[in-house]
């Protein structure tokens, strides 16, 4: 089996990281293809690569097209049949890249995805699958919470960028990373375009990945975050549905320009920067299954919100009420123009 698989790393300045991440692929499955398609790094992470690991597959750019862009480009050279996503920043532990691969060949149009560990600390979930709001934020799933308590969390309605398993057949059918997406979200696109689709997403918690992830929140990470978000919508919805939903969007926009006020008011000024980028992109409508999309996508904001905002237990409580009434009204309004 291993001799099936590609696996997919794009760097960026990555040098701190790329050999952690090299070393635990080859340690693992060392009959793996490995692809790395370099962003015009000015690191030195080329030179390592090269000279520490001559057997990876190696791109080199001229310069950075962005982590979706670069990643449908090393799957065009990839010659695997299932493929494998993952961070320069991470670390696969054990056996975790079978684990991943074996649903893949036991059914049809699904999505893998491991869970993920922090690296700074023991046995703490970064993330277990993403959690896709209808609004179009996308939630880490058990963020901060303990890799014992996994089996008590949300089934993912959507896959983490970090690392994920897909059959390189189906990464071309749902049409790969759509390159609007410079860096974030694209992950979460992909998994708007799988439930579409009718793919299912499956979280294998068996299958461990060990993240050296940076949560801070720079101008140019919540620019594109906003700008994400906004392309989801204009990807997705429809005037109508826009119509349907203008409570819930318009609340979700009061929230995030409160939430800007912890950040910086400076930050403003990216949130109005991606809407005005927007009418600039060619957003192309999608088209499928839409009940499984809006059914799989989640409604209350998630639980993680509530240990990093412990004392607005009640504020989330009206805000998800809002969000309930709003999208269950939505739902039975589609439901009838669609029969």
């Amino acid at each position: 089996m291993p001799n099936r698989i590609s696996i997919i790393v794009v760097t960026y300045n990555s040098n701190n990281d790329i050999v952690g991440c090299l070393e635990s692929l080859i340690l693992h499955i060392p009959s793996a293809e490995i692809v790395v398609f370099d962003n015009n790094s000015n690191d030195g992470t080329v030179d390592t690569i090269k000279n520490r690991f001559p057997n990876v597959h190696l791109i080199i750019n001229e310069k950075n097209i962005g982590f979706g862009a670069g990643n449908n480009y090393a799957v065009k050279k990839a010659s695997g049949e299932y493929l494998i996503f993952i961070n320069p920043d991470a670390k696969i532990v054990d056996n975790s890249i079978s684990k991943l691969i074996v649903p893949l060949i036991q059914a049809a149009r699904i999505i893998t995805t491991p869970m993920i560990l922090l690296s700074n600390t023991v046995d703490t979930i970064n993330t277990c699958g993403n959690l896709n709001h209808f609004t179009g934020y996308s939630f880490m799933n058990g963020c901060l919470f303990n890799a014992k308590l996994v089996g008590d969390l949300s089934k993912p309605s959507g896959i983490s960028g970090c690392c994920f398993a897909i059959r390189k057949v189906d990464f071309f059918k749902l049409g790969g990373f759509d390159p609007n997406f410079f860096l974030y979200n694209e992950d979460s696109d992909l998994s708007w375009k799988a439930l579409l689709n009718d793919f299912s997403i499956k979280l294998i918690p068996s299958a461990i990945v060990i993240h050296n992830y940076n949560p801070r929140m720079t101008h140019n990470k919540y620019f594109n975050v906003e700008l994400g978000r906004y392309i989801i919508i204009k990807k997705y919805f429809n005037l109508f549905d826009l119509i349907l939903l203008l409570p819930s969007f318009l609340l979700t926009e009061l929230i995030s320009i409160s939430l800007t006020g912890l950040l910086g008011i400076n930050y403003l000024f990216y949130k109005f920067k991606a809407l005005l980028a927007l009418p600039n992109l060619k957003v192309i409508k999608q088209n499928g299954n839409y009940n499984n999309l809006f059914n799989n996508l989640i409604v209350d904001l998630p639980d993680t919100l509530l240990m990093i905002y412990p004392n607005n237990k009640k504020i989330f409580s009206i805000i998800n009420k809002i969000y309930k009434i709003n999208y269950n009204y939505f739902l039975k309004i589609k439901g009838e123009s669609v029969n």
